[in-house]
């Protein structure tokens, strides 16, 4: 049978499949040609893939990642230092999990402590540490929001906060560096291995071997990037406090969205197939430009908890609000529902994670009614399908905060990562391995 015959077979039988397959099959189906969808080939939730590696849609691994659908058990948590890391983790293809935060055990408090990249194991322990150099005119805080990109060769792109681009081995030496006046945005990686960064007043592109491509001067635009996402032909950097900057692959400017908000570009930002973006402008809103810049739609939601970062999945948005899991139309905006409610409220800076086959993994925050045995403030990573029902849930034994985000990564193998971050001083942070 050739490949033409087999794909033909197998749309026919998904055809079938939706006029009359139960919810749990019908999940089942979406992926059945082990191919990605356009929609899931984009950065659909705005670090690259469900691995997080940050590299552009075409060098993402064929096949579908699927969500299980029943309730997978907890493999291992590994104690993260301070107050955990307010990203997701990145997953390397041998299975090595990337983190940047403190040292484990670290503990909270003031002054420079141990920061810099952690390797884990697929068993859950320190492979190594990359440790950044002290530079006390760094500002720590910032620290816990930065992640890695992963070259085709598994070289690991990153940067420390403290005004230096990172390259290393998987055995955490160090391939290259280049340092700039400013701090630089995470990187993310082009079909080409290209790297792309911003500093305070400058977007760079780097060859894989960290000579420059091309330098983009922005001195009257750039305050503070914040966020750098790769999109079909552009280049979309988020501003601290100023909105977002597009550039084309020449790094010639396109357009610069404007908007007074503080958080702009920290993980909000995410883009299409066809170049549209969607960004956070608030804490209760959200907003999507087209490929030239020009307004698409706008939303607000109102409530003091705040809107998640945003996940795309096919023709819809995922965000949490309040104790609900909702999804938006990302052509109009219009038709904001909701898929889910739980016993706990959502984190603001929290996002949810969507499979290839439609599944959606949540983490709740905080307080809520008492659930049989399980105390109000212990989180909940759970799992629904796309038509609303509830797969599973899992209490985060050994959370009990006040203050709890948590972000997600998902593999292949059906592994799911959760990496956490909370202010409370009280609290020891995790990452944690769920299958």
């Amino acid at each position: 049978m050739n490949q033409a015959v087999a794909k033909l077979i197998i749309a026919v039988l998904l055809t079938i499949c939706l006029a009359s397959c139960d919810d749990d099959q019908r999940i089942r189906k979406v992926c059945d040609d082990d191919e990605i969808s356009a929609a899931d080939a984009t950065w659909s939730h705005g670090e690259g893939d469900l691995q997080n590696t940050r590299r552009a849609p075409e060098l993402r691994n064929k096949g579908c990642i699927q969500l299980s659908l029943s309730k997978p058990t907890l493999q291992w948590s590994f104690e993260l230092g301070g107050p955990g890391t307010a990203a997701a983790p990145v997953i390397a293809d041998d299975g090595t999990i990337y983190l940047v935060g403190e040292y484990p055990g670290e503990p909270h408090g003031g002054g420079i402590r141990r920061l810099g990249l952690m390797a884990i194991t697929p068993s859950g322990s320190l492979k190594w540490f990359f440790e950044r150099p002290i530079n006390i005119e760094s500002a720590i805080a910032a620290y816990y929001t930065s992640t890695v990109a992963l070259g085709t060769d598994q070289t690991v792109f990153l940067t420390l906060f403290d005004s230096t681009i990172y390259a290393l081995n998987t055995d955490g030496t160090t391939q290259w560096l280049y340092r700039s006046t400013s701090s630089f945005t995470d990187p993310a990686i082009d079909k080409n291995d290209r790297i792309y960064s911003a500093s305070k007043d400058t977007v760079f592109c780097f060859y894989k071997d960290g000579k420059i491509r091309w330098r983009s001067p922005q001195p009257d635009i750039l305050s503070w990037s914040t966020k750098l996402v790769l999109g079909k032909h552009l280049i979309l950097v988020g501003l601290f406090n100023q909105g977002i900057l597009a550039l084309d692959y020449n790094g010639k400017k396109q357009w610069l969205y404007t908007v007074n908000y503080g958080y702009t570009g920290h993980r909000g930002i995410i883009v299409d197939e066809d170049d549209n973006c969607y960004l956070k402008t608030g804490d209760n809103n959200l907003v999507s430009l087209d490929r030239n810049g020009h307004l698409r739609w706008s939303i607000g939601s109102p409530g003091g908890f705040g809107i998640s970062e945003q996940a795309l999945h096919g023709t819809y948005l995922y965000i949490t609000l309040s104790n609900a899991l909702r999804r938006i139309n990302k052509d109009t905006g219009n038709s904001e529902e909701v898929v889910a409610t739980f016993p706990r409220v959502f984190d603001f800076d929290s996002s949810p994670l969507v499979a290839d086959d439609g599944a959606v993994l949540a983490a709740t925050r905080f307080t809520g009614p008492i659930s049989g045995s399980i105390p109000a403030n212990i989180p909940l990573v759970a799992a629904v399908n796309p038509t609303g029902t509830v797969l599973w849930s899992i209490p985060i034994l050994g959370a009990e905060q006040t203050d709890f985000s948590g972000y997600f990564a998902l593999t292949a193998l059906g592994e799911i990562y959760l990496a956490t971050y909370s202010s409370d001083p009280s609290t020891i942070n995790r990452l944690y391995k769920f299958k």
